[in-house]
């Protein structure tokens, strides 16, 4: 693939993908955050996607706490995914062009998308995809 332009999702997609389930308690998913180098966890119901969660939803929850009550103040006990996932997710298709999932993550500074086949998750496509696919074709086009 030697133009940018021509690059879809589905040459430059992460799978398989982890994800969660909307019972899966914070306390879980901050371990999963942990152990994968991810900024956002798909939340799936069957093969549906049914939301997503981020650290910033997480962090969010911190607001709620004052600062003297930090050490001791844990609002990720007992909450799920589906208590703080966001429902309105973006999400792209498998042909959808890779300039266009460039220009939604500048717009919008977000880091990470899923990818849908209606509503079943396919894969997840992230900036560094996005960065890989630009390496790939300024390198094709230079040989």
């Amino acid at each position: 693939m030697a133009r940018f332009e021509d690059a879809c999702v589905a040459d430059y997609m992460t799978w398989p993908v982890v994800s969660v389930a909307p019972g899966t308690l914070l306390r879980e998913i901050d371990r999963q955050f942990a152990r994968h180098d991810f900024n956002a966890f798909p939340v799936v119901e069957g093969n549906l996607l049914a939301g997503i969660v981020s650290k910033f939803d997480m962090l969010k929850l911190f607001l709620c706490c004052e600062p003297a009550e930090l050490p001791n103040c844990d609002p990720l006990d007992g909450l799920t995914a589906s208590a703080i996932m966001s429902r309105n997710v973006v999400t792209f298709r498998p042909s959808t062009p890779m300039v266009r999932v460039l220009r939604t993550v500048v717009d919008f500074r977000l880091k990470s998308f899923p990818v849908v086949d209606g509503q079943r998750l396919v894969g997840m496509v992230a900036r560094t995809d996005i960065l890989r696919a630009l390496r790939e074709t300024v390198t094709a086009r230079r040989l």
